[in-house]
């Protein structure tokens, strides 16, 4: 709890009528400094009641659209619940310069955050003053919220055809036959709808069940992205660049309908973690890529150990992967994952040149490119290698 400048202003003035009353024995400036002291008291006191006697406001935050994209405005709005705002009653929030807040007004504010990434808003702050607004005070409310903005992708529909894809994968020869069931009912997975489970199926199976539209023979995709050297993490050396092309990839492929796997190094609330996403949705995708950061020297060969074995292991028959300046030992550790299963890579470096052939003499379609290249073009001639 504050005096404002008014306030203030108003107990000097109080102060100096008092001493000119005292030196010109005049009774009436004694009356007046009295009334100019006496205003910010009362204030001050009704303040201490007013306080006393408030509710904690709880405040509700709003973000529309809940994942804004990269560069797209989106609207915060603030409201508060069980409580009334009073009159002299004004709702605030802490936003990062990082998001580029505007239009700021006491029921919420416009953000246009200019890159990915995982930011907080608040808390929220109400500041109440008295009616005659000399003094103020403001007390915190509600907790933080966490916005995810989702990395900018351009779209893919047209040059990422399932046709192209399933004709570079080896079918298995004498597959046996599948019933109606075993094509319209597969095993639950982490990002289904459970509004499509099906419950007698699941209870006679023992495991969560659920209906799908394409039949259960759809191929899995491994999608890994490595964003290089954390020391060498900057937009202009194509950081953004690789997410943005990781994201369109990934959801050209989910809305084909494909089960995609993806890996790639990003932070969390407990630290760094490494973890593969299993059958994401393009939600679920989109915030893992928006997390997805370069990793960092001391844990580099580790992390690199962990997301090969995963690629090697979990074996579908299509490997995608994007790096960013990798290192010549990165490229011989990716290359012998080809195997049997088809395979593009997508290399996005500042520097010409850099020595792909442990990759193509393995199979692989490899395309390089520069951070200020055409993702769409980039994709393209991969997939145009990869189909020949």
């Amino acid at each position: 709890m504050r005096l404002s400048a008014r306030a203030i202003g108003l107990l000097v003035s109080g102060a100096v009528l008092t001493v000119l009353s005292a030196s010109m024995h005049s009774l009436t400036l004694a009356r007046i400094a009295g009334l100019v002291i006496a205003v910010p008291l009362v204030s001050l006191l009704w303040a201490v009641l007013a306080r006393a006697a408030a509710k904690p406001a709880a405040v509700v935050r709003t973000i529309i659209p809940q994942r804004p994209t990269a560069g797209v405005s989106a609207t915060v709005r603030l409201h508060t619940t069980d409580v009334r705002l009073g009159p002299w009653t004004t709702l605030r929030e802490r936003v990062p310069s990082a998001l580029h807040r505007s239009g700021t007004s006491g029921g919420g504010y416009t953000i246009t955050p200019p890159s990915r990434g995982v930011y907080s808003l608040g808390p929220a702050t109400v500041h109440r003053s008295d009616p005659l607004n000399l003094v103020r005070w403001r007390a915190t409310s509600g907790p933080t919220d966490e916005v995810i903005v989702w990395p900018r992708y351009p779209d893919l529909t047209q040059e990422v055809r399932a046709v192209t894809l399933d004709a570079a994968v080896s079918r298995p020869q004498g597959s046996p036959q599948r019933n109606l069931e075993d094509l319209s009912l597969r095993e639950y997975q982490r990002g289904d709808d459970l509004h499509r489970v099906h419950w007698r199926s699941s209870a006679r199976q023992g495991a969560l069940m659920v209906r799908q539209d394409e039949p259960s023979t759809t191929h899995g995709v491994d999608v890994v992205l490595d964003l290089g050297a954390a020391e060498d993490d900057s937009p202009e050396n194509g950081t953004e660049w690789a997410v943005s092309a990781t994201a369109a990839m990934t959801v050209s492929l989910i809305r084909h309908r494909y089960r995609v796997r993806i890996a790639t190094h990003h932070s969390t609330r407990g630290g760094e973690s490494d973890e593969p996403l299993v059958g994401p949705s393009q939600t679920e995708a989109l915030d893992l890529l928006a997390r997805a950061g370069a990793i960092p020297t001391d844990i580099r060969d580790d992390v690199h150990a962990e997301l090969m074995r995963r690629a090697r292991d979990q074996g579908a028959p299509i490997l995608m992967v994007v790096l960013r300046e990798p290192e010549e030992a990165l490229i011989d550790r990716i290359a012998p994952l080809a195997g049997r299963r088809r395979c593009f890579a997508l290399v996005v470096s500042t520097v010409a040149g850099t020595d792909l052939g442990p990759l193509e003499s393995e199979g692989w379609s490899v395309h390089q490119v520069g951070p200020d290249a055409s993702i769409v073009d980039a994709w393209s001639d991969v997939l145009t290698v990869g189909a020949h």
